[in-house]
């Protein structure tokens, strides 16, 4: 018979080797990027006139961690944000959520980050980036031709002249954005890693009454 102790320490052992594995996994890996690809040419956003790319997850689920878009600002002032759109059948669907960028914009195109905080993303699921200005004039780079990288690259992007209430669709030179997003641990693993964690209690317990 396995005496209380000894399976509690192989639960204790095997919480610190899920805990390990689940830290591993959260690291950042990159959907989609291709700001390393030549750039084309530039195109504009201002007032109503709005721009998108689209990316995908693949089987897995995903916490997004930041957007990194190639913009650069034609006004002498103004302020952009991007929102993450669900897929409304290949252009942008619903709003999910709108973020800043964590930088000024200047006037020489530069990749610029948008940090992002508790987004999940679905397995297998499309989802459009949308940049709009909110004062000013800015311009999103695109590529010169359709090569990327990340298991979520896509080549679709959209414009938009009515504020996003109707979209005109393109499958070439994408804008140039690279997306970064940590692995969500399977329930399945967390659970495991909570069990072992329980036996961890008693253990460290009787460890400080021996001493």
């Amino acid at each position: 018979m396995v005496s209380p102790s000894r399976c509690c320490g192989a639960g204790a052992l095997l919480a610190f080797v899920l805990l390990g594995l689940s830290s591993a996994a959260q690291a950042d890996i990159i959907l989609a990027d291709n700001l390393s690809q030549t750039t084309g040419g530039a195109d504009a956003v201002t007032g109503a006139s709005w721009l998108a790319a689209s990316f995908q997850t693949d089987g897995s689920a995903y916490s997004l961690s930041s957007l990194t878009l190639d913009l650069a600002r034609t006004s002498i002032g103004g302020s952009v944000v991007v929102d993450l759109y669900t897929d409304g059948d290949l252009e942008p669907g619903s709003l999910l959520a709108t973020y800043s960028a964590d930088s000024s914009i200047s006037t020489t195109a530069s990749p610029i980050v948008f940090s992002i905080y508790d987004m999940i993303l679905s397995a297998n699921t499309t989802y459009w980036v949308v940049l709009r200005a909110v004062t000013g004039e800015f311009e999103w780079s695109w590529a010169s031709s359709n090569l990327g990288s990340g298991v979520g690259f896509s080549t679709t992007t959209a414009m938009s002249d009515d504020a996003g209430s109707t979209w005109f669709t393109a499958d070439s030179y994408p804008y140039q954005m690279s997306v970064t997003a940590a692995a969500v641990p399977e329930p399945g693993s967390i659970a495991l890693a909570a069990l072992g964690a329980v036996c961890v209690v008693p253990v460290l317990r009787r460890a400080r009454r021996r001493a």
